[in-house]
């Protein structure tokens, strides 16, 4: 059975004697409310959608289940059932919960109870409680085990209860027993919270938890034991990105070497605008300019020009409603294009090894770099020299066949032509 919770954003809350395990936060908190699902008698499984507002929708799955024979009904209610006021019994915590009660034959009183939740994608700051983990009288023992993530996940255990007939030890909640409890009687009263635990996995990523039930005591024929589940049930689901980004490239604008940067994307929720960045050594970024969301349904295309020659790293980042930043991706800009004055590159390709390049616009008696680019951007020849005319002639490292951009630097100009070799 799958039910959607709409849940709304929440604070922070303290229960009792119960201390945060970490400082776990986040702006929306996916909770479970017994009001808005619906868990019939004997069933031993349940799915639910948490949908949180800003959030990814996570489905989780509760399953309940024992290796041993036995009936999983008392006092006249099949269990599993939700329990409390106004439900089918009320045996368990001061609300609503899920009751779990099993009664098992002859020789299986140690076998354990399974209780599994899974989710179908990883959620953080979990917390939970399980209540009245204990047994009236002193020869019956309850123990509970808490385990995360097939056991690679330990919880804090913290007790709860004003008069407690539960300690914990590590990720383990055992009953007490004796005379402990506001009665005096090792066990809570129905409706009373004397055996409560909180479980807290912090910022721990979750994916799985199981919790192991069990009767310590080493009856043969105990009578039936039960514990009350999640009463309190919240996570932090992960957060819902406010674009997809299907791609973001930059090219010349116009052949004069400045950037044009363009975007495209699929879908935007609760985004606010757009950043671009620019960096000329791609870890030092500046803002240039904000674009705002388009109002055009379907698959959305975004540009931005720059109106000057740049060459480096851009930065595409998006702004949501409330204010977070995320980068989104990065763009290296080479620029390709070619200068209108005359420049000839031969011979071009190059059968050998020596190339000359005349530049039109260069004067006599210039102090001249050159860089060779492969067509992965990644320099692999660097020539600095006096040029006594405005032919550039040099030997080429032993490079193998392919394309290549070569680059002259002449008083701050750049010039840039395509280098085709085959040998």
């Amino acid at each position: 059975m799958r039910a959607q919770i709409q849940t709304m954003i929440c604070t922070l809350f303290l229960l009792q004697n119960y201390q945060l395990f970490s400082q776990c936060s986040c702006p929306t908190t996916a909770s479970l409310n017994w009001n808005q699902v619906t868990w019939n008698d004997g069933d031993f499984s349940n799915d639910y959608d948490f949908v949180v507002p800003g959030a990814q929708t996570v489905n989780v799955d509760f399953n309940i289940h024992t290796n041993a024979s036995g009936t999983f009904s008392a006092y006249g209610v099949s269990t599993p059932y939700e329990d409390g006021p106004g439900a089918s019994g009320h045996w368990f915590n001061t609300g609503l919960d899920l009751g779990v009660i099993f009664d098992p034959n002859s020789n299986q009183g140690t076998s354990p109870v399974y209780i599994d939740v899974s989710f179908d994608q990883e959620v953080t700051c979990l917390k939970f409680d399980i209540s009245d983990i204990d047994i009236s009288g002193t020869n019956r023992r309850d123990r509970v085990t808490i385990t995360g993530n097939n056991g690679s996940a330990i919880p804090l255990l913290t007790v709860v209860s004003q008069d407690p007939t539960v300690s914990v030890s590590i990720n383990r909640a055992d009953a007490i027993g004796g005379n402990s409890g506001a009665n005096n009687n090792g066990g809570a009263d129905p409706g009373t919270d004397n055996g409560n635990i909180m479980v807290d996995f912090g910022s721990t990523p979750i994916t799985s938890i199981r919790i192991t039930y069990s009767e310590i005591s080493g009856q043969s024929n105990p009578a039936g034991r039960g514990i009350g589940l999640f009463g309190t049930f919240q996570f932090c689901p992960p957060t819902l990105l406010p674009v997809k980004l299907l791609d973001f490239t930059t090219k010349d604008a116009d052949r004069d070497c400045a950037p044009e940067i363009e975007w495209n994307v699929a879908e935007e929720i609760n985004l606010d605008h757009y950043q671009v960045a620019f960096s000329a050594d791609g870890n030092n970024f500046n803002f240039l300019t904000t674009v705002m969301p388009s109002d055009d349904p379907g698959i959305k295309r975004y540009q931005f020009e720059a109106k000057e020659k740049m060459e480096g790293f851009f930065q595409l980042s998006e702004v949501a409603l409330d204010g977070t930043v995320q980068a989104l991706s990065i763009s290296h800009f080479k620029p390709s294009c070619f200068k209108d004055f005359s420049s000839v590159l031969y011979p071009n390709p190059v059968p050998g090894r020596e190339i000359r390049w005349k530049l039109g616009a260069l004067s006599d008696q210039k102090i001249a770099r050159l860089e060779i680019f492969d067509s992965y951007g990644n320099k692999v020849k660097n020539i600095n020299y006096y040029q006594e005319s405005q032919t550039v002639t040099t030997t080429l490292p032993d490079l193998p066949n392919g394309l290549y951009t070569i680059e002259a630097d002449v008083d701050g100009e750049r010039y840039f032509e395509r280098l085709s070799i085959m040998r």
